[in-house]
C-alpha cells in the first residue's frame, strides 16, 4: 500500500495482504501472551451489533480487469480471415 497509493484492494489481493499480517499476527508467542492476562472483568458477552455482521462494500464493487490482462481485439477486414492485432 506504500508503494502504490490510491490504488484500489481487491477481494484478492486483500485476502494476501491480510493473510500476511494474520500469520504474523497468530503467532504462538503472541497467543501465550494473550492468555497469560487473566483478569478479564468485565466480560462483554455481546460486543458485535448487528450492523457490523453486514456485507462490505469491498464485497460489491464491479471487478477491474488491468488493461495487461484484458482479452485481445481482433480486426475484420474485407475478405480476409480474422488477424489478431499486436
Amino acid at each position: 500500500m506504500f508503494n502504490n497509493p490510491g490504488m484500489t484492494i481487491t477481494i484478492y489481493n486483500g485476502a494476501v495482504i491480510f493473510g500476511l499480517a494474520g500469520t504474523s499476527a497468530l503467532s504462538p508467542q503472541n497467543i501465550a501472551y494473550g492468555f497469560e492476562n487473566k483478569d478479564i472483568y468485565p466480560f462483554n458477552t455481546e460486543p458485535f451489533a448487528e450492523g457490523d455482521f453486514l456485507m462490505s462494500s469491498l464485497s460489491e464493487r464491479a471487478q477491474v480487469i488491468p488493461c495487461s490482462q484484458c482479452p485481445k481485439r481482433r480486426k475484420r477486414r474485407k475478405g480476409k480471415q480474422l488477424t489478431r492485432i499486436s
